[in-house]
């Protein structure tokens, strides 16, 4: 981000709720068949659990699942929630007051947002003396609720495929911008192999660009697009076809082959450089 014009403001004061997400959206090209949603639709009418497998690069990632809550509940008489588990010491440190004026957009779209206190932040050196009691009683509470409610179906959740933002950072010994990182034991992929869940596997590239994922503030580019008319798509949010793990197909296939499967086709929908260690895997 450059530090010429300092913001303050997050959202700014002149913007609205509505019109925040208008100009986030301005920036994502949205490559998303227009069937996806009346599949989602249909798997939900069938009770089952959805799972959209992101990348993560940046805060602004929350944006893009906004999006498609917004889509996937439009036209709806009785919406549907869909969740997403976040770090409640980062997030609170790193961004807690966008979110607080950002929760009534989420609540209106059926985005439920659940705090949860990870092994990983009870180690980081920049959170671990944020958890409270508080913390991890709600996070225990969140974490129940999460999986009750997939476990019943008829369900969408979010699950980053990294907790961390190691792809959205600049690695100081190489000067360039993290790729993904190989994560071989994410809980919550793991949960929804085993629940025979619909996995759609959601590419987001370039989020880092509007917010930054070292300071987590907005960039200018974000300022610049409330007043440019068409603004320049620096973010990608790519969605490709949904893995039903109930088909014939993949009966019998051990959840470690099943997660590697899945994992490959997100890395697959972003940029060379944002693939990271997925590199060797996906060369031609």
């Amino acid at each position: 981000m450059s530090k010429e014009t300092p913001q303050s403001e997050q959202p700014p004061k002149k913007l609205s709720p509505e019109q925040f997400s208008h100009v986030c959206d301005s920036l994502v090209d949205y490559q998303i068949s227009p069937d996806l949603f009346n599949y989602v639709n249909e798997a939900l009418e069938n009770n089952r659990f959805v799972a959209f497998l992101l990348t993560h690069q940046s805060y602004f990632d929350i944006e893009v699942c906004r999006y498609i809550c917004e889509h996937v509940n439009q036209g709806r008489e009785n919406p549907i929630n869909l969740f997403l588990e976040y770090s409640s010491p980062a997030v609170g440190k790193n961004i807690g007051n966008l979110l607080v004026k950002r929760k009534e957009i989420y609540d209106n779209c059926h985005l439920i947002m659940l705090g949860v206190v990870r092994g990983s932040d009870k180690k980081h050196e920049k959170y671990k003396d944020l958890i409270t009691q508080k913390m991890i009683d709600e996070s225990d509470v969140n974490d129940k609720l999460y999986n009750e409610k997939t476990s019943q179906g008829r369900c969408i959740a979010f699950i980053p495929f990294e907790a961390t933002l190691h792809s959205g950072r600049i690695n100081k010994e190489t000067g360039k911008r993290n790729g993904m990182k190989k994560v071989t034991n994410n809980p919550k992929l793991i949960q929804a192999i085993r629940q025979k869940a619909i996995i759609v596997p959601f590419g987001i590239d370039g989020s880092y660009k509007i917010v930054d994922a070292e300071e987590h503030e907005l960039s200018n580019l974000f300022y610049e697009a409330i007043f440019t008319k068409n603004p320049k798509k620096v973010v990608t949010a790519k969605i490709g076809q949904p893995i039903d793990l109930l088909l014939p197909e993949y009966k019998g296939i051990p959840t470690r082959e099943l997660y590697e499967r899945v994992t490959l086709k997100v890395a697959g929908l972003v940029s060379r450089e944002a693939q990271g260690d997925y590199q060797q895997y996906l060369a031609v």
